[in-house]
């Protein structure tokens, strides 16, 4: 079997079980690199693992109709990029295998499997600011949100991935590159084509991976993504679509919540049994609320 790493558009004994639902988010923050910015001994860096546990509690209200316990490897890197983090999921699979799968963190949550170690990840720009607060209005102009941050990355952990290689249209993995994930089955051209097919072969053009790319969501709804000329960027959404999966969130800003598009997509990929719009913004309300990369913008 093969065990890998898959971090989109780019988080473990140590954690806190989910108080709201029946999956539990733990988060490993023993990595070296995570010293100073993750560290107990000061107010910033134990504000910083008490927010992504408390955002790991949302979601996992979000997610009360399921059962798992999935854990997150934190780490932290600096490379002077507008990146602010980083989030996937890992992959198991024989060389043999094709098509579409589904990763572990797909497998815990939605196929009930227990896999042991750590199937998810999460890392962090420690040279960014961010804003840890459970008021929303209280973050400044030069601030990015921690808990939108978050949720975003832990969303492509759920699966919101796309394995599909921009230069060829291949899988990315260099041991099986006929491997997808359940979310790139549901990836079209501008006609309505699909990208791949179920034995997993590339069946788009060399101009498909130039975009338009949409995602063809089950309900019916089709959805930008943010792939364009050089950058195949399928694991977001277009700039401007109202989404919490844009690959860029403005300094200053917030966003806390699901979206319709986000909704539709999450159960494309098979999370049926997630909260509307309003009622997750209740959630939060409630005081719930206590990736490949996103950037600064």
């Amino acid at each position: 079997m093969i065990r890998t790493s898959a971090l989109a558009a780019s988080l473990l004994v140590a954690g806190t079980p989910a108080a709201n639902g029946a999956v539990v988010f733990d988060f490993d923050f023993s990595d070296p690199s995570n010293a100073t910015f993750f560290s107990t001994a000061t107010a910033e860096g134990q504000a910083r693992r008490d927010t992504l546990t408390e955002t790991g509690d949302y979601l996992a209200g979000l997610l009360s109709a399921y059962t798992a316990t999935v854990s997150f490897e934190v780490t932290t890197f600096s490379n002077g990029s507008s990146t602010l983090a980083r989030g996937g999921q890992t992959y198991s699979f024989s060389t043999s295998a094709e098509g579409p799968i589904r990763g572990q963190v797909e497998r815990e949550i939605l196929g009930g499997e227990a896999i042991s170690g750590n199937t998810a990840s999460i890392e962090w720009n420690r040279n960014q600011d961010f804003y840890t607060g459970a008021d929303p209005t209280g973050i400044s102009s030069g601030e990015s949100d921690f808990r939108s941050v978050a949720l975003h990355e832990f969303t492509h952990a759920l699966g919101w991935l796309s394995l599909i290689d921009g230069e060829d249209g291949s899988g990315v993995f260099a041991s099986n590159d006929r491997i997808y994930g359940i979310y790139d089955a549901s990836l079209r051209d501008a006609d309505g084509n699909p990208l791949i097919d179920a034995s997993g072969n590339y069946v788009g053009t060399a101009s498909d991976l130039e975009g338009p790319v949409f995602f063809a969501a089950a309900d019916g709804t089709s959805h930008r993504t943010a792939v364009t000329g050089d950058d195949f960027d399928a694991a977001h959404l277009e700039p401007g679509i109202d989404s919490l999966m844009n690959p860029a969130i403005f300094s200053g800003t917030t966003e806390r919540v699901y979206t319709d598009a986000d909704l539709a997509i999450l159960a494309t990929i098979g999370y049926t049994a997630i909260p509307e719009p309003a009622a997750a913004a209740a959630l939060a309300v409630a005081g719930l609320l206590v990736l490949r990369r996103r950037h600064a913008a």
